[in-house]
């Protein structure tokens, strides 16, 4: 699934249980950040691991309390399978 914001997320989440969440932190309107508030603020979204994307590492470090994990841009594909693959064997 696809949002471009963090409301649209929201949304998608109201139909759909995903296994973990990427999200960037930085969206239009709902940063990844508020929805990541949001998220832990509701029993059926509380436990799906969350992984911020982001170029911005100054907002990461700030931040990575909110989420499980981290993936730094620029993605690459074995970036993107090592955080998903470390976070699924944790939260299967």
């Amino acid at each position: 699934m696809f949002s471009a914001s963090g409301a649209a997320a929201l949304e998608i989440l109201k139909r759909e249980q995903p296994r973990v969440i990427l999200t960037d932190l930085w969206m239009p309107g709902m940063s990844g950040i508020e929805l990541v508030e949001h998220l832990t603020e509701d029993l059926r979204w509380k436990q799906i691991p969350v992984i911020a994307v982001t170029a911005d590492v100054q907002i990461a470090a700030e931040k990575r309390a909110l989420f499980t994990d981290l993936l730094l841009k620029p993605i690459t594909l074995d970036s993107l399978r090592e955080v998903l693959g470390r976070t699924l064997r944790v939260y299967p």
